[in-house]
Parts: structure tokens; sequence; C-alpha cells
């Protein structure tokens, strides 16, 4: 009978401290539930500043890199002639960077042949 005593003893007192172990575990769970809806009510207060489907007024510059983009060189610089799917070739049109053959004929501007307009 001792035994069933002793027994009841510590089967209570393990009760006990299971009990004091999960209350605290509770009021633990209780706060960290009361932060988390501190810091949603804090957000949806921020948010509620600005009318919806907007974006913030103040941009931030990108992290990644300031230098300003620089597109890819055109890949058909050295085309030199198409052909069609009847076989037939085209040579392509003269290159306007090409500056060497702008100056070969150069143009009067003093010559008659155009319109006759009065000069200023």
């Amino acid at each position: 009978m001792k035994f069933q005593q002793s027994n009841n003893a510590f089967v209570k007192e393990t009760f006990m401290d299971l009990k004091t172990q999960l209350e605290t575990v509770a009021k633990n769970h209780q706060a960290s539930f009361q932060n988390l809806e501190t810091k949603f009510d804090r957000l949806a207060d921020k948010q509620s500043g600005r009318p919806s489907r907007s974006l913030p007024s103040n941009t931030q510059p990108n992290p990644r890199g300031s230098k300003a983009y620089q597109p890819l060189q055109a890949r058909n610089e050295h085309v030199n002639v198409v052909f069609t799917r009847s076989g037939k070739s085209s040579d392509p049109p003269d290159n306007p960077n090409d500056q060497q053959d702008n100056f070969k004929n150069p143009i009067n501007f003093d010559s008659d042949d155009e319109d006759n307009e009065p000069t200023p």
C-alpha cells in the first residue's frame, strides 16, 4: 500500500510539473501571438496611408549598378547578299555610315536648276 501511495504521489507531482510547463508554453505563445498582431496592425496602418493599386512616390535606385544601359551592336553589320526562296539575290543598300562616298559628288547650292524661289 505504501508503494501505491508513493507511486500516486510521483504521478501527481509529474502531472503538476507538466501542467506548469504547459501553462508556461501557452503564455509564451500568447505573448508571441500578441506581438505578431501588433506588427500586423502597424503594417496595416502604414499601408492604409497609400491609395490602393498605386506605387509609392519615393523611388529607390537600382542597387545592382549605376551604369547606363548599353544595347548590343547590331548583328547584321556584315550581311553581303540576301537570297530569296526562289534563288534571286539582292545586294544590300549602301551603308549611310560610309562617309568616304558622300564627298565624291558635292552638292552645288548655287545652281538655278531647282525651283526659282526668291532668296531673302
